[in-house]
């Protein structure tokens, strides 16, 4: 799979309610950021990657890696700004991807 194709399969699990000038639909509104953040995963053998925070909302977010997004697993830790999120991998496009909050249930 490229990562052209990628990013439909995947999807986009946001509620639809809005559509963006790209197409994208969702159902929070996204806060433009720039903010250096990691992601970790790996469980005994923990990796560690820097990324870029591009954009936030409630449930998810868009962030840009240094790295083949390939190399990125579908469930991460995510840490910016002293706040750690656990996220799943929602899609690719580029090196950019988006990333679902999970939000821990009660």
């Amino acid at each position: 799979m490229d990562s052209t194709d990628s990013k439909s399969e995947l999807g986009n699990t946001d509620a639809p309610s809005s559509t963006s000038p790209g197409g994208e639909q969702r159902g929070a509104k996204r806060e433009k950021l720039s903010s250096l953040g990691r992601l970790a995963y790996g469980g005994n053998e923990p990796r560690v990657l820097s990324c870029e925070v591009l954009d936030m909302s409630k449930t998810g977010v868009r962030i840009e890696t240094y790295v083949r997004p390939s190399q990125v697993p579908e469930l991460v830790s995510l840490e910016f700004g002293g706040i750690y999120y656990r996220a799943r991998r929602r899609w690719v496009d580029g090196n950019q991807i988006g990333l679902e909050l999970i939000q821990d249930e009660a």
